[in-house]
């Protein structure tokens, strides 16, 4: 390869990022929440129809983990955040997504068909049925590795924790 090809190359490759993909992997996973109307309904309850599924970012939908006791409401949230806990290879990087699925204690009585458990429980179930089979989002599908609770001590919220692996390509080109 001539030497200013290679230089043209090297400066392509400098203008690419590895964490790009954090951001966009983000938007994507709330595009899947806000565009489930099983997840909306469940975040909103009765309200649901009157709040736009556009109107749920960073007012119930977060892209990072949002828990403020200090707001009066008594509702639900649905938070994530994105890591990339290792690169195996020059060209695959793993990515681990963590959904958490929280709800104010007085609010977690909540019945939906087809759905079983509190309204945490629920919320929870809606969102990973919303990613489960989310195309586009690195080599294969979402793998769910793990589901806890989430109840810090002395919180007026409880919830689910989950967590998400997937591999993709290291580098991409740009969009």
């Amino acid at each position: 390869m001539p030497r200013t090809q290679r230089r043209i190359r090297e400066v392509i490759f400098l203008n690419e990022s590895i964490l790009r993909d954090i951001g966009i992997y983000k938007d994507k996973l709330i595009s899947a929440f806000t565009g489930s109307r099983d997840v909306t309904e469940i975040l909103l309850g009765e309200n649901a129809g009157e709040t736009p599924a556009e109107e749920l970012l960073f007012t119930r939908i977060f892209p990072y983990l949002e828990m403020d006791e200090s707001k009066p409401e008594e509702v639900s949230y649905l938070c994530l955040e994105t890591d990339i806990p290792s690169v195996p290879s020059r060209m695959v990087k793993n990515l681990r997504i963590t959904v958490w699925a929280y709800c104010h204690k007085n609010c977690l009585n909540y019945s939906r068909a087809g759905y079983a458990g509190t309204r945490a429980d629920q919320l929870a179930d809606a969102a990973e049925r919303a990613l489960r089979n989310l195309q586009d989002l690195g080599m294969g599908n979402l793998r769910l590795e793990s589901a806890s609770y989430l109840s810090p001590a002395g919180s007026k919220y409880y919830g689910r924790q989950m967590t998400f692996t997937v591999s993709d390509l290291k580098v991409k080109n740009s969009p």
